[in-house]
């Protein structure tokens, strides 16, 4: 091994490499690689976690770049941490905090794990990013794309939201819409358009890349306040990546020596597209995770319909060395969720962002849970995205007749407004 603080270790096998940009798989078993930091630069620079931050590269020791003068960023990361006071359930669950990450760039925490790759990409020599999606990568790939002078091309499947593909296109990028539904189908796509065009590979899952959970674990970084004490960390899963990097954080502040038990990380999917719950739940290997397809998916939270979960085996050993569990909800509950947080709170999630809630909720009913422990929800992208997603709830308790709303009427058909 080099010098150099930074290394690759399977996260199946653990053989370990020096680092390098462009290596993906292990050599030895074809398992997906991090990047790892030498215990050294950890304690050294421990104290950047301790500061307040303004973006996720206030913590650039802890990225495998050189300095702040080779980075563009818009500034992702840095989102707030927001205690709950106006929940429908906070009398039940007295300690509830949002972590908001739809006050990212793009509105969701994806923008953690693109810009990272964006300005790798630009760095080597790139011209073009390729990656699929069913909108939040796409949309911020497309963003962070622009902003490092690259044309960003996006595979799609066909249940895409339109209010992202405006945004992809918006942006530059070049949305490709497809007849197929099946995340698999669209890697090995993205795959072959890399070979063939030489582009880069943006699909945020840790076999195509290590640099997948090196932003997105800054949120992590940025919960030590309350990591400090025991809590659960309630988050939404598709492929795995938000669980493996919340992880992959915490496991990093505990070699630092600044926290001493990890979190309990709770991963939450729709029933109708579950395979992380179905490999906890069924103790699956890394060859079962990544060759049994999920079948028939199908859910009104379409980006985390993943049937193939990339990083499932690193979320699910995650999910077991916290204490955490898988979980799956019901689309209805995720709907429920979302206007309960959207009225609640006045923080909007698409139907993704908000499965953590319905998670959280679901935990809390089935006794998984200390309803007096401390909870943090990441709402992890915004409804202003997937605006079709309310339409099942949006008239509820709304137009109801009142003695204020009478008048108000009263006063608009005299005006000759109504």
């Amino acid at each position: 091994m080099s010098d150099y603080p930074f290394y690759l270790r399977c996260s199946v096998c653990q053989e370990k490499y020096d680092y390098a940009w462009d290596i993906n798989r292990c050599r030895k078993c074809s398992g997906p690689l991090w990047i790892e930091i030498e215990d050294e630069k950890l304690k050294k620079e421990s104290n950047i976690i301790k500061s307040r931050n303004r973006s996720m590269w206030d913590y650039l020791p802890f990225f495998p770049f050189e300095s702040q003068n080779e980075i563009i960023s818009l500034g992702e990361g840095g989102t707030p941490l927001l205690p709950v006071s106006n929940f429908p359930f906070s009398s039940s669950l007295k300690n509830v905090l949002i972590k908001d990450e739809t006050r990212n760039p793009t509105g969701s925490f994806k923008d953690r794990q693109t810009a990272p790759y964006c300005n790798l990409a630009r760095k080597h020599g790139f011209g073009s990013i390729v990656t699929m999606s069913s909108g939040n990568v796409a949309v911020s790939l497309a963003c962070h794309a622009a902003a490092n002078g690259l044309r960003s091309y996006e595979l799609l499947p066909d249940w895409t939201p339109p209010e992202k593909i405006s945004m992809m296109e918006a942006y530059g990028g070049v949305p490709l819409r497809t007849k197929t539904t099946s995340s698999e189908m669209l890697y090995l796509m993205s795959e072959k358009i890399c070979e063939k065009f030489h582009f880069y590979n943006g699909i945020t899952a840790a076999i195509y890349s290590p640099m997948n959970i090196i932003g997105s674990k800054t949120i992590a970084y940025e919960l030590y306040d309350v990591l400090k004490d025991h809590c659960n960390i309630f988050i939404a899963s598709g492929g795995g990546g938000g669980v493996t990097a919340l992880y992959h954080g915490a496991e990093e502040m505990m070699r630092m020596g600044l926290i001493h038990r990890f979190p309990r990380i709770f991963s939450v999917q729709p029933s109708g597209c579950s395979p992380i719950y179905v490999a906890w739940r069924n103790n699956l290997s890394y060859e079962e995770i990544i060759s049994k397809r999920f079948q028939n998916c199908n859910s009104v939270a379409t980006p985390l319909a993943d049937d193939i979960p990339l990083d499932g085996y690193s979320a699910v050993t995650a999910l077991k060395k916290t204490g955490g569990m898988a979980l799956a909800v019901s689309d209805q509950e995720i709907l429920d969720a979302q206007r309960l947080l959207s009225r609640g709170t006045g923080i909007f999630p698409e139907p993704a962002g908000a499965a953590s809630i319905a998670g959280m909720i679901s935990a809390r009913d089935n006794g998984y849970i200390d309803p007096s422990e401390r909870s943090i929800i990441v709402v992890t992208g915004s409804g202003m995205k997937n605006i079709e997603s309310i339409k099942s709830w949006s008239q509820q308790e709304i137009g109801v007749e009142n003695e204020e709303l009478t008048k108000i009427k009263k006063l608009l058909v005299e005006a000759g407004l109504n």
